[in-house]
Order: C-alpha cells, then structure tokens, then sequence
C-alpha cells in the first residue's frame, strides 16, 4: 500500500510546488525579468520545493535594509505558499481517491 502512496503524496507536492512556482513568477517585481526567470520547481525525495535564485531573491522577498521593513513570511513566494499545506493534502486526497476507485 505504501508503495502506491509515496507516489501519489510526491506527485501531489509536486504538482501544487509547479502552481505555486507560477503564481510567484506573477507575483515579483519586474524590473528586468531576472527575479521571475529565477523562480523554479526544484525536485526532492519529499516532492519538490520552490526557490527563488537571484542574488538579490532574499532581499527582495523578506527585505531588512536599506528602507525595506523585514517580512519574516516573505512578500512573494512566502505568500504564494501559504496554505500549500491544505493544497497539497486535497490534491493527494483526490489522487488517493481516483487510485483506490481504480483498484
């Protein structure tokens, strides 16, 4: 049996980390483009995370300095994923469902 859940709990956290990659993407600042083309899905052996690559990615995203007050949840990604915990538990519960329909 859990050998056909990891699957499905992986694939869950996969797929909502891909939604939550793009709905970053939208969400940054656009100066150059460089901060959303550094957003990505990256995989993991739990799923897949989110991450965001520029250099400047921490600064803009939690701020601190130079007159930008600190955001300890993030600005950006950090609102983007929250409630990524309910999200990915109905997606694999709908997946689980279609699966034990399918046995």
């Amino acid at each position: 049996m859990r050998a056909r859940v990891d699957p499905i709990a992986r694939d869950a956290c996969n797929d909502v980390a891909g939604t939550i990659a793009t709905d970053t993407r939208g969400r940054v600042p656009r100066r150059s483009g460089r901060l959303a083309a550094s957003v990505s899905r990256v995989p993991d052996p739990d799923g897949a995370r989110v991450v965001m690559s520029a250099p400047y990615a921490g600064w803009i995203e939690y701020g601190g300095t130079r007159g930008r007050p600190y955001v300890a949840d993030g600005r950006y990604l950090g609102a983007a994923a929250r409630g990524a915990d309910r999200k990915i538990a109905a997606q694999a519960e709908r997946d689980l469902e279609r699966e034990a329909r399918a046995w």
